[in-house]
């Protein structure tokens, strides 16, 4: 029986060589090893934790995508929410096919972050116990990844941030369950599977399309060499969010050393993250939209230096 989705044929295919692939721990474009080196766009006014959810209360436009590209940056990690789907189908895809378009004119990817799910509160246990709500997350990215199927924009689908589910094997059915989901509408994109926070773990989930992702912070080191324990060395990795505030000690020395060790260790990293409040992780501290006001200047400078020379999408 053919798919409701697609024709008899199946999904259409990007040509070959339009998107990156895995080969082992290594992402590779066009025959070159990427590493990604962005910032995440968490959109947190908008998300239902933090204000919203209102999706037209995003606080990105043109002007921060085209810093990202000037600072020599390749990828930038972009929030959703459920929330906004859920309210609005035709306007949430509105507006992120719009991001695309500043993103795609920079030269940028982008990976989609699902912030907050359905059933999210102040903990996710509600979701966790909830197989409506789980299943709507699959619905939800599997309509996702049948709009983006033909996208050379969009990197691949980062399928739930920081998950905390009562078990491992909680998570890796789901994981399992939203891989399998997703590949069978878009093969050719990545899907990126986080590390639990507790009981902090990555999920035994395989795929030639699979990248495996952690956070890490000052005091709280996700990264590998202490955990994940079961990070396996043949799939790549993406250090998802890592920064420092400046009442952290040493917060720019901290992010450079990170940013030295990830680079070492041939990951890729994303840092968090360009817009927030005074005394938190943001490059820019205050403003609009699309206003780059109240910089973060050594900050700034640190993240940009390890930007330089990324391959870039053509």
């Amino acid at each position: 029986m053919c798919s409701a989705l697609w024709a008899c044929g199946g999904p259409p295919a990007l040509a070959a060589g339009r998107l990156p692939t895995v080969r082992g721990r290594d992402l590779v474009y066009r025959g070159q090893v990427l590493r990604l080196r962005g910032v995440n766009f968490n959109n947190e006014p908008a998300l239902s934790c933090c204000g919203g959810p209102d999706i037209h209360a995003i606080d990105y436009g043109p002007s921060d995508y085209a810093q990202v590209a000037l600072w020599g940056g390749n990828s930038v990690r972009f929030g959703l929410d459920y929330a906004w789907y859920r309210a609005d189908r035709a306007r949430f895809f509105q507006v992120l096919d719009r991001h695309l378009a500043w993103a795609a004119a920079d030269h940028l990817w982008m990976y989609l972050v699902l912030y907050q799910a359905p059933g999210y509160g102040e903990t996710q246990a509600t979701f966790w116990h909830s197989r409506q709500d789980q299943q709507a997350v699959v619905r939800f990215w599997r309509d996702v990844a049948a709009h983006y199927a033909t996208s050379a924009t969009v990197l691949g689908y980062d399928v739930l941030n920081e998950p905390a589910p009562p078990s491992m094997a909680a998570w890796t059915s789901l994981a399992r369950e939203l891989r399998s989901a997703i590949a069978e509408i878009d093969p050719g994109h990545l899907v990126i599977l986080e590390a639990a926070t507790d009981p902090n773990d990555v999920p035994d989930v395989t795929g030639s399309d699979v990248v495996f992702s952690v956070h890490n912070y000052p005091g709280g080191d996700d990264y590998p060499g202490s955990t994940p324990r079961s990070w396996r060395r043949d799939v790549p990795l993406i250090v998802g969010e890592f920064g420092a505030r400046p009442s952290d000690p040493d917060p720019v020395g901290w992010v450079a050393s990170e940013i030295d060790r990830y680079e070492r260790d041939g990951v890729s990293w994303t840092y968090f993250v360009m817009h927030e409040g005074p005394g938190d992780y943001g490059l820019y501290a205050c403003g609009r939209a699309d206003q780059l006001a109240c910089p973060w200047t050594a900050m700034i400078d640190v993240v940009a230096a390890g930007m330089r020379g990324s391959l870039r999408p053509t």
